[in-house]
């Protein structure tokens, strides 16, 4: 594997269906999941097609000289070329005025133009104003358990599975795993980088303990149904006052900067979202674990983070189903399909197998309903309900 690369191929290959389309390529994913590599193997595969390397414009504005250029320093620096121009831009959102830089080009040079964001709101808002209907966006996320797997060179197992549930898919920490305490360090940076500063420069957060302390107790209930209210309580009942805009803004800005991913509940029978309490799950397991330490008993909200993830790799759509008070945690849906999933570590004990499975007999269509387990017992199909192993959804040997 050279330079410790793995191919991307699940992003690279959407750059290349969509080379030299009249469309901007927009990837966005979370600070250090992959993107400015993306970039380059992007780059790569253009001059092994024929492109002259004088044709590619790639600039990262996290680094110098580009971190010190204006929105017109880029437009000159493109149109100064001739011929087709291949323009990269790395983390554009550190440019200020990028969406007129970038449209300005789109329309007056020409070009194929591909841009990364590590913000989601702010990056999807100035695409659909100012590129509606001529950008598309691309969704990163760090490895994946198979990219993992690839990455480390290990074969899948449960001690791989159990690993990769602790310090994730963030390549970098991947790539100093050797040390427990190298890879934790990068782990806790990143968690540094985008929740202590990326969040409270580009929002101007006065109360950074606050934002810290909030990030963390959704860390510590992930897979729980959370509100502002409840925060809010929380809070008050540790000795801490903060008002309800200010809790409100602050789960705003997680969700944004892509460490957190807000899950609506779903009201099956009414086929509609529901307003009241969410979920939220991160980005990347190991963050968690950085920040929280280990947490052996949390194994179960755990596994739910990784099938949320994967279910969004996979293109779903993704709410907390609601059947009449029962509670379902994953109502998946991607066009004509629909999946029902529950997440639990084991359905050997009668009563658990119960609580688990009855939700999911309560719903009255014929769309599949499966729960994923970590250890599997005998009895894997229970009328029409499937038992699937965690790593077996992950390596995509099933679903």
């Amino acid at each position: 594997m050279k330079n410790n690369l793995i191919p991307r191929d699940q992003y690279l290959d959407r750059l290349k269906e969509f080379k030299d389309k009249p469309v901007i390529k927009a990837v966005v994913g979370i600070r250090r999941c992959g993107k400015s590599t993306l970039l380059q193997m992007y780059r790569d595969y253009l001059l092994c097609s024929g492109i002259k390397e004088e044709s590619i414009l790639m600039m990262n504005f996290t680094h110098a000289p580009f971190s010190d250029m204006s929105a017109e320093d880029v437009m000159a620096g493109a149109r100064g070329r001739s011929g087709r121009l291949y323009i990269l831009l790395d983390e554009v959102q550190m440019l200020e005025s990028w969406d007129r830089a970038v449209l300005e080009m789109f329309e007056n040079v020409d070009c194929d133009i591909c841009i990364t964001g590590s913000n989601s709101v702010m990056f999807s808002s100035k695409l659909s104003t100012l590129l509606s209907g001529r950008a598309v966006t691309i969704e990163m996320f760090p490895f994946s358990y198979t990219e993992f797997l690839r990455f480390t060179g290990q074969d899948d197992s449960d001690g791989s599975m159990m690993e990769y549930m602790t310090y994730g898919g963030f390549p970098l920490a991947l790539m100093v795993r050797d040390s427990r305490d190298a890879e934790t360090a990068v782990l806790e940076d990143v968690y540094n980088t985008v929740i202590l500063k990326d969040i409270a420069q580009r929002y101007n957060v006065r109360n950074q303990q606050m934002l810290d302390r909030i990030s963390r107790f959704l860390m510590r209930n992930i897979g729980s149904l959370v509100s502002v209210k409840s925060i809010c309580d929380y809070m008050a009942s540790s000795g801490l006052k903060v008002n309800f805009e200010t809790v409100d803004n602050y789960l705003g800005y997680l969700e944004e900067s892509l460490a957190f991913y807000r899950v609506k509940r779903y009201n099956i029978k009414a086929k509609e979202e529901l307003v009241v309490n969410d979920k939220f799950y991160l980005s990347d397991p190991g963050i968690r674990t950085a920040v929280l330490g280990r947490r052996d008993a949390d194994i179960g909200h755990m596994m739910e983070n990784l099938v949320y993830l994967e279910l969004r790799r996979r293109g779903f759509d993704v709410y907390v189903g609601n059947n009449r008070g029962a509670e379902i945690d994953f109502v998946a849906m991607d066009g004509e399909t629909k999946l029902y999933i529950q997440v639990c570590y084991s359905l050997r004990d009668p009563s658990t197998e119960e609580r688990e499975v009855r939700p999911l007999r309560s719903i009255d269509d014929d769309y599949r309903k499966i729960v994923v387990t970590m250890e599997p017992s005998l009895n894997t199909d229970r009328n029409g309900i499937a038992e699937i192993g965690l790593r077996d959804l992950l390596t995509g040997r099933i679903l």
